[in-house]
């Protein structure tokens, strides 16, 4: 009996998960017992929302690709409120399949607060903030949001000290100040690619690392495995979150 697990969304996470599972049941998945596939909007894996390059982006989907994932690229995943683990390959498509286990992914869902804040979120629902994390909506100027309810275009872990240690900064020089208040303004990423490393499990993954006046280069497989992909930063995260 072959088991069916689908990814909708072909994100950062939704390829780092399937990278590990590929690695646990490769030879189930060569043999038919297991099947794995993705549906993502793009034509290459990862967002195409300019912070990975398409280099990166095609290094990820052809190693999935080749070895057992498949994919379903330019494909938006739709389902029947009556038929939950049947989903159609696209709206109004006769094409669907049905699987055992969905894993959903498309992209972050904003969780604000209910308020009377009028125009505080833009169409998304992300919260409108200048780049020193203050809310535009609020006119006094004592409000400030932080995370991914925010509407900066990159949120991640690279900038996270920066932009903890720019909040700080800039509560405490409101609360000091007033409207007065000299802020600073987080490195938030408003153009060009973002520090990246995609693992696939403990001995995979490709990379990017953009530098100053010489591009974006790609970090080589062997160093993603070696950087991250052995533990994933296991190590790491207690330290990162006790800040």
């Amino acid at each position: 009996m072959q088991i069916t697990l689908l990814f909708l969304g072909g994100g950062f996470v939704n390829c780092e998960l399937a990278g590990e599972l590929l690695f646990k049941y490769l030879e189930e998945i060569r043999s038919g017992k297991k099947r794995i596939s993705i549906i993502h909007n793009s034509d290459k894996l990862l967002p195409d929302s300019g912070l990975y390059n398409d280099t990166l982006r095609k290094n990820v989907t052809d190693y999935l690709s080749k070895n057992g994932i498949t994919l379903y690229l330019n494909t938006v995943g739709a389902s029947l409120d009556t038929s939950p683990k049947r989903i159609f390959l696209g709206e109004g498509s006769s094409k669907y399949i049905d699987a055992d286990l969905i894993y959903r992914g498309v992209g972050i869902s904003p969780n604000v607060p209910v308020n009377s804040i009028s125009d505080l979120c833009d169409k998304k629902g992300f919260i409108q903030v200048e780049k020193n994390f203050r809310v535009k909506a609020v006119e006094a100027g004592n409000v400030f949001a932080i995370g991914d309810v925010t509407n900066f275009r990159y949120h991640g872990l690279v900038k996270r000290d920066n932009w903890v240690d720019v909040l700080t900064r800039n509560v405490i020089s409101s609360l000091q100040e007033g409207t007065e208040a000299s802020l600073v303004d987080a490195d938030c990423l408003e153009t060009g690619h973002a520090p990246s490393g995609v693992s696939l499990g403990p001995n995979a993954g490709f990379g990017q690392f953009p530098l100053p006046l010489l591009g974006t280069i790609n970090i080589p497989s062997f160093l993603i495995s070696r950087a991250k992909s052995k533990n994933l930063f296991s190590d790491k995260m207690e330290p990162l979150f006790k800040k």
